[in-house]
């Protein structure tokens, strides 16, 4: 948004932001409880400390996991991470189940 209008202030910016937030549970969709249990299985690994590779600008995928024994926040942009090949599936299924409702 800001390179399609650099003189854009945050104002404008902040308005053209669109958030899409959904209740959903085993109850209301069944196929959930199918994503979260490949979330419990996933391997993820933990990125190289001392990466001798540049990344300029990568995709970075923002992941925000509250379960009943802690809170887990991180940001990836390998590709190849489990958790970011996960993702797009549990987005698929999450909004199918919200148009459902």
């Amino acid at each position: 948004m800001h390179r399609s209008n650099e003189q854009g202030d945050a104002v404008s910016i902040t308005q053209k932001i669109k958030l899409q937030t959904w209740d959903l549970t085993e109850t209301n969709c069944p196929a959930i409880k199918d994503e979260v249990e490949k979330l419990e299985e996933l391997q993820p690994k933990l990125p190289k400390l001392t990466a001798d590779t540049i990344v300029l600008h990568p995709m970075n995928h923002e992941f925000h996991i509250q379960a009943p024994l802690g809170d887990m926040s991180f940001v990836l942009w390998d590709e190849e991470e489990p958790l970011v090949k996960w993702a797009p599936e549990t987005r698929r299924v999450s909004i199918n189940c919200a148009k459902a409702k």
